[in-house]
């Protein structure tokens, strides 16, 4: 809260700069990205998502952006929902990747084959995580959990 008040502060003392030179001023969306991680890991799912939904106010770069994308999807990734599996699925495929690194856009199609995967949709899963090696060839992550599919077959 003490973080925010302060970035409202220089904000409405700024007001005359332009949008994008505010954005170096402060780090809300780092700050929050950040606060949902620690929650998330904590066990703290409905916290993370609350915090990442703060950022809405805010213009953010495309790593910020990336990053509050791979947490929220992180918070659907429910064992115990189906329903949240399928909402972060849904988030991943309605979401414009364009604006994100071949390694960025890898890393979510990694997601969408763990989700795949955890909803029982391997065959889903297996093109997922295929086109997350085909877009970054280099990205171990992909690799690895592309593998571990392969070898559960």
């Amino acid at each position: 809260l003490w973080r925010t008040f302060m970035f409202n502060a220089i904000t409405s003392n700024f007001q005359w700069s332009e949008a994008e030179a505010l954005t170096a001023l402060h780090d809300r969306p780092w700050t929050a990205i950040r606060m949902a991680k620690t929650a998330r890991k904590h066990g703290l799912r409905d916290i993370s998502l609350m915090s990442l939904n703060m950022i809405t106010d805010t213009t953010m770069d495309v790593s910020d952006a990336f990053s509050k994308l791979r947490e929220q999807v992180l918070c659907y990734n429910n064992p115990n929902s189906e329903t949240e599996m399928t909402g972060g699925v849904n988030l991943i495929s309605t979401t414009n990747l364009s604006y994100f690194q071949s390694s960025q856009t890898s890393e979510l199609y990694r997601l969408k084959g763990v989700l795949l995967e955890s909803l029982g949709g391997r065959s889903k899963a297996n093109r997922a995580y295929s086109y997350a090696v085909q877009m970054c060839p280099s990205y171990s992550r992909a690799w690895g959990s592309w593998g571990g599919l392969c070898s559960a077959l």
